[in-house]
């Protein structure tokens, strides 16, 4: 099968009368729903894939991995073909709360803004989705390549689950996070009937690391089938 009726939403495009960044804000908030035990970016199998999903939208998100989490694994998921697909490649959100080693409140909205801007602007990876012997490629800052979409959706309320958040100085795990989201995805539009794999790479450096410590790194497979 070819890859050629591959297509992905652009971002001035609305997906169901929805706004391209709201979606992002939306996966963001359903990536932080707890408990930690069936959250589905923990998730090294694609077990709890399905969990919370926009289902009455026809849209489905899938995930890399959090921070300091473990990757390199593979989740085997299903969809149809009446379903978009949300893929993250590399994204970030920073927020007083969680990075409180690095900020407090006398950082204003745009220091916090131009954090995320700074890590992502410094971010890589591609997403390869295969089927058959055929693939394509959208690649972060790659020449000539397919260029996904960067969304820089601004300050926004989220509110993870327990056990899913700490803040760095603190310890303690958040309920609350007011932050700056920005990164790089692929929507893609619903795909034929058939076996995929979309196989993510993301790294970016960490906001406030030490110096040369390594950068943050995301490598997940998925094994998809379309019905």
């Amino acid at each position: 099968m070819s890859t050629d009726a591959i297509e992905a939403y652009t971002s001035i495009e609305e997906i169901n009368k929805v706004p391209y960044e709201d979606w992002t804000r939306w996966w963001w908030s359903w990536a932080f729903q707890g408990p930690r035990e069936s959250n589905p970016v923990f998730d090294k199998k694609g077990t709890n894939a399905d969990r919370n999903q926009p289902t009455s939208y026809n849209v489905k998100f899938l995930a890399g991995t959090f921070d300091r989490e473990p990757s390199g694994f593979t989740r085997t998921i299903r969809s149809d073909n009446r379903t978009s697909l949300l893929i993250p490649i590399v994204n970030s959100n920073i927020s007083r709360e969680e990075h409180d080693d690095v900020l407090n409140a006398t950082n204003a909205n745009a220091a916090v803004l131009g954090a995320a801007d700074n890590v992502i602007s410094e971010g890589k990876g591609s997403l390869r989705i295969e089927i058959g012997s055929s693939s394509v490629v959208y690649t972060v800052g790659g020449s000539g390549a397919i260029i996904p979409e960067r969304i820089q959706a601004g300050m926004t309320t989220l509110f993870p689950g327990q056990g899913i958040v700490q803040g760095h100085q603190s310890g303690s795990y958040l309920n609350f996070m007011y932050a700056a989201l920005d990164g790089y995805w692929v929507f893609l539009k619903p795909l034929a009937a058939g076996e995929y794999t979309f196989t993510i790479h993301g790294d970016a450096p960490w906001f406030g690391g030490a110096k040369g410590e390594p950068r943050f790194e995301t490598d997940v497979t998925y094994k998809v089938t379309i019905d």
